[in-house]
């Protein structure tokens, strides 16, 4: 009954005071977070859908104006307290659960829309090095969707380079699910090679696949 009481009150107010206090509420959470010991990492998510992935104190600048500085993707983006619209422990199983309520979207979604889903894709990929079977789960179901953007952020922002660090463990299950699945079928061909993929070996792995996927598109 309290939380219904506050929300109504809440969305009574006018909007100056709304943005004041969410500004305030957002500052004391990452304040909070800041002087947690140990340190524990954190994302945040500002307008546009951009992620920035805190992973030491430095990576975060407050001020007491609504104004603070986070760094994301090789700079420091700057965003007001009142437009965060997510905070969370910078974990795989966090990371995941944010992208599950951005992804699919719709498909008129363009400009902001469109980046948020890209960039809940690539906080994703922070996690391929040291989580990359809980990645690998992710990949599977949304490199299965229908949608194109979302099957090309999938390719290039998580497969090829889980592909690049895990061939070996993860080449067979994609191998059978690109064999499966015709929409898992052409995020596949958007990967390109790099690192472990680029082997001799592996290289021609993944160009008979192409190949056996082109000759099945045939039939």
């Amino acid at each position: 009954m309290r939380s219904g009481l506050a929300a109504s009150v809440r969305s009574k107010s006018p909007p100056r005071r709304r943005q004041s206090a969410r500004a305030a509420e957002v500052r004391a959470e990452l304040k909070r977070r800041l002087s947690h010991e140990p340190f524990q990492p954190f994302f945040v998510v500002v307008p546009g859908g951009y992620c920035g992935c805190v992973y030491e104190r430095c990576f975060i600048a407050l001020s007491r104006g609504p104004w603070f500085k986070v760094y994301s993707r090789g700079d420091f983006v700057t965003a007001k307290y009142s437009v965060v619209s997510h905070i969370a422990a910078l974990t795989v199983d966090e990371a995941i659960r944010y992208a599950e309520t951005v992804l699919p979207g719709k498909a008129e979604d363009k400009g902001p829309h469109s980046t948020r889903r890209w960039q809940a894709v690539i906080l994703i990929g922070e996690f391929i090095e040291q989580e990359p079977s809980a990645v690998w789960d992710f990949i599977a179901k949304w490199g299965c969707h229908r949608r194109t953007d979302l099957s090309v952020a999938i390719a290039v922002c998580l497969l090829e380079h889980l592909l690049e660090h895990h061939f070996t463990k993860f080449f067979p299950k994609v191998r059978k699910l690109a064999l499966t699945n015709r929409y898992f079928a052409m995020t596949y061909r958007g990967v390109w090679k790099f690192g472990q993929s680029k082997m001799p070996a592996n290289s021609a792995k993944l160009d008979r696949l192409r190949k056996r996927l082109d000759a099945l598109d045939r039939w």
